[in-house]
């Protein structure tokens, strides 16, 4: 590679970082890259317990050498990894004019394919590969009508449907700040049902035309709309919206509503890769760029801090 050309896509790969546009998945999920580059799949263990409640008394008439022993079970899954490619170039007329003028190529091409790959990135994490590429994602914990299985088959997942309201049907476009709050409460109170609580709630995510409406719907005496009333009623709960959540109930043509308790150990976005410039390779004409990224999708495990909402 000449010192032209290596100079020319350092400037290219500086411009594409620099103009990187992080989706939403990355502000909902974290975003585990400590898999190594070279694993074709990551492990799942979950771990079962079952046993007595209360221990038993010990002392003169109590037991000595029959104590009771939790039953732990343990059952290993895996979701595979894959890897992407794509790539960008330049022809040996770009070089030359960026040899002959002193301008550096544009970074256009490079940026696009950034986005492009971001795109579909959040497009996994919303679980929309799960059918094509089985990659998990955030929406593909398969659901019935009382309770949701995750895509691993670990756990279960509350699903519940947004209260009857005054006006009529369930949805939020034609709902009181009340009813708009029960159903909220009723999510966050599910979490810490589920989880014992031992969670609590921190993150609801809603379609963008549900949070335009919670945005632009305000008191007549107030003028304090309905998102700022739920912020002020839940102030330890981060309202987001997230356009993947358009058609994910279960008929698939409705809007979802996610409440969950946020971290590693809840769910997470597998990418042991992050997109990638590989050694240009050598055209008739041009010079190509390989890019690759890889991810594993979506890993959940605490799928009992995840509640659906499903009619709003």
């Amino acid at each position: 590679m000449t010192l032209l050309l290596q100079r020319q896509l350092d400037f290219v790969a500086a411009a594409r970082i620099q103009q990187f546009r992080p989706s939403r998945f990355r502000s909902i999920l974290p975003v585990d890259g400590s898999v190594p580059t070279w694993a074709d799949r990551v492990q799942h263990s979950e771990f079962r317990m079952s046993g007595e409640h209360d221990p038993k008394l010990i002392g003169a008439t109590g037991p000595v050498g029959d104590l009771p022993r939790p039953t732990i079970s343990r059952a290993d899954a895996f979701i595979n990894i894959l890897h992407f490619g794509y790539s960008y170039g330049y022809s040996i007329f770009d070089l030359e004019k960026a040899a002959q003028t002193n301008i550096n190529l544009p970074a256009t091409e490079a940026t696009t394919v950034q986005g492009i790959v971001e795109r579909f990135l959040d497009s996994i994490a919303a679980g929309e590969h799960l059918a094509t590429k089985g990659l998990p994602g955030l929406f593909t914990l398969t659901c019935s009508a009382a309770t949701a299985m995750t895509a691993l088959g670990t756990g279960a997942v509350p699903l519940l449907t947004a209260c009857a309201k005054a006006a009529g049907g369930t949805t939020w476009l034609s709902a009181t700040f009340d009813e708009i709050a029960r159903d909220v409460e009723a999510s966050i109170k599910h979490v810490e049902m589920e989880t014992l609580e031992n969670r609590t709630a921190n993150l609801v995510v809603i379609p963008p035309d549900r949070m335009f409406y919670l945005s632009t719907s305000r008191h007549a005496l107030t003028n304090v709309s309905l998102l700022q009333q739920l912020q002020a009623a839940y102030p330890g709960v981060r309202f987001v919206s997230w356009s993947r959540a358009n058609l994910k109930d279960v008929a698939g043509t409705g809007p979802r509503m996610i409440t969950m308790a946020t971290g590693e150990d809840v769910a997470r976005m597998i990418v042991p890769q992050e997109l990638k410039d590989e050694t240009p390779i050598q055209q008739a004409l041009a010079v190509l760029i390989p890019q690759w990224v890889s991810t594993a999708g979506v890993l959940v495990e605490t799928p009992t801090a995840i509640c659906y909402t499903d009619g709003i």
